[in-house]
């Protein structure tokens, strides 16, 4: 559970507690009542701990980050860098654009004069 769960249900039990006081009669608490009251308390006691637990380990995590950068508790990436893929292709690369291009000879044009007829 995170903190902010653990604050909901501790809010939620004492929500319960104080309706509970609320519908007591001018008489006070029944003993069923007394019981039910006393079960809310120590649950919410009970929640408090765990939600000073959780409190304590985040500042433990944030002393951590301010002497560490990176601490060991945090899982770090990892990139691979393979082979280009024009190794494993048998036009190394090439598109047929290219090919086509590359492929046609060039011959320049004849001194003096256009080639046109």
């Amino acid at each position: 559970m995170n903190i902010r769960t653990l604050q909901q249900k501790k809010a939620d039990l004492a929500r319960q507690a104080r309706s509970l006081l609320e519908s007591a009669g001018a008489d006070g608490l029944t003993s069923e009542q007394k019981t039910q009251y006393e079960s809310l308390k120590a649950q919410i006691v009970s929640v408090n701990e765990l939600i000073e637990a959780h409190e304590s380990q985040v500042e433990i995590e944030r002393s951590l980050m301010a002497s560490d950068p990176v601490p060991d508790f945090r899982p770090t990436a990892r990139i691979e860098v393979g082979p280009p893929n024009s190794d494993s292709d048998p036009k190394g690369g090439g598109s047929r654009t290219t090919e086509t291009f590359w492929s046609r000879s060039w011959t320049p044009a004849p001194a003096g004069g256009s080639t046109r007829g």
